[in-house]
């Protein structure tokens, strides 16, 4: 596991294991309990991070809330999440009593928006369509607004709702999350989350290396114990002994076979030079192959942390999200770019992203005279026509016109 993209296989494992426990009937849900299962993304030794007790969005139980559902986990950290049921005497305040099934939904709820925990995927059944239990991903650090989105789709819209939310500490730390976002303006990159992935995939192959180092000693001990005990000693010239006849140990002593040796090389000579050239060949599109339209206002830097989300696609169709996504940034239809280009992107591997009449004004607008669509794979589906193109935009000031001029011609106010 060397990248973001392959926690997905972590997911599709619990949720097989979600299955298997719903169809064996070794799990009973209780009191509208769910399957659920846990993730673990941290350092698997039983230590407490310190962030998590010096951080202010959370308070004494959730902090609690989180050390418990860290102590449920199993070494391999792939177990089931623990239930209500078994948090509640585990939250309690006062001996001989128990938290309330509010608390521990208060708890998973602030864990969850302050991004120690995240909601990585809801496993249903497949015939009736009901959800059987969510898969949960618990961190040792908290992670970054883009690394959550990531992990958790929904999470976005999770933070909207508990801005709503019948609890006054949901809503109060839900206030503090969106501040921060919108403060932010769009999160980080998530080459963190890659690191501590890659971590994690060390930590686990240098285990597993130990363990065959052990045993291969082992086996090499036995061996060797063996072979020592049958060989004949090393030399017939034991103390006392003195043989008519020595022989050397060695073709390096003085021998009467006495073998070839190469010719000394001629000073005139040349010398012989092996160069060896390898060319890595890569399919990933880079930032030169793609046109980034101005109305995004991204950053080389940025740019090339996008290159890789967008290698995950097709060339064409990786142009056609960029150009989506410029499309509604000039319409005023989102506030950052970069997390409305990974949503789309997401889509376009699910083969559920539509290409509407922004991304074509766009194009429109890049290329003067068009052509008539064509559509690239079957995971990108055309619902509107190409608009009439605008001027080409060159300059800055051009830009801001074709702007205007692309709002007035949608019938939209800025």
């Amino acid at each position: 596991m060397r990248t973001v993209d392959d926690w997905q296989v972590l997911v599709g494992r619990a949720t097989s294991a979600i299955t298997q426990r719903a169809d064996a009937g070794t799990a009973e849900p209780s009191s509208g309990d769910t399957l659920d299962g846990l993730l673990f993304f941290g350092n698997p030794h039983e230590t407490v991070p310190r962030a998590l007790l010096l951080d202010s969005c959370l308070g004494a139980v959730d902090v609690l809330g989180w050390q418990m559902i860290r102590l449920l986990s199993t070494a391999d950290r792939t177990t089931a999440f623990p239930t209500y049921d078994q948090l509640q005497p585990l939250l309690r305040s006062a001996p001989g009593t128990s938290a309330s099934r509010g608390t521990v939904a208060r708890v998973i709820a602030v864990l969850r928006l302050t991004r120690w925990l995240s909601l990585c995927h809801k496993a249903r059944h497949d015939t009736n369509g009901r959800i059987m239990g969510n898969v949960y991903a618990l961190h040792d650090e908290p992670l970054a607004a883009d690394e959550a989105t990531m992990l958790d789709p929904a999470y976005c819209e999770f933070v909207e709702q508990c801005l709503e939310h019948s609890n006054a500490a949901v809503r109060a730390v839900a206030r503090l999350v969106t501040e921060e976002m919108q403060h932010d303006g769009g999160g980080r990159s998530v080459s963190r989350l890659n690191r501590r992935i890659q971590r994690f995939a060390e930590m686990s192959q240098g285990r597993s290396k130990k363990a065959r180092a052990r045993v291969g000693q082992a086996q090499f001990s036995e061996r060797t114990r063996a072979e020592n005990q049958v060989k004949t000693p090393s030399s017939q010239s034991e103390p006392g002994q003195f043989p008519d006849v020595l022989k050397p140990g060695s073709q390096r002593e003085l021998s009467g076979n006495t073998g070839l040796c190469a010719p000394v090389r001629s000073e005139n000579q040349d010398s012989t030079v092996q160069v060896r050239i390898y060319k890595n060949t890569s399919t990933v599109p880079s930032d030169q192959d793609l046109h980034w339209d101005a109305a995004l206002q991204m950053s080389d830097q940025e740019r090339a942390d996008l290159v890789p989300t967008l290698g995950r696609l097709e060339r064409e169709t990786a142009q056609w999200v960029l150009d989506e996504t410029a499309g509604r940034v000039l319409a005023g239809k989102a506030r950052s770019p970069k997390a409305l280009l990974r949503s789309l992107v997401n889509l376009a591997l699910k083969g559920e992203f539509k290409v509407t009449t922004y991304a074509h004004s766009v194009q429109s607008a890049r290329h003067p005279m068009p052509a008539a669509p064509v559509q690239p794979n079957g995971n990108v589906q055309y619902i509107a026509d190409v608009p009439e193109p605008p001027s080409p935009r060159v300059s800055a000031e051009e830009a801001h016109a074709s702007r205007q001029q692309l709002l007035a011609a949608m019938g939209l106010k800025r």
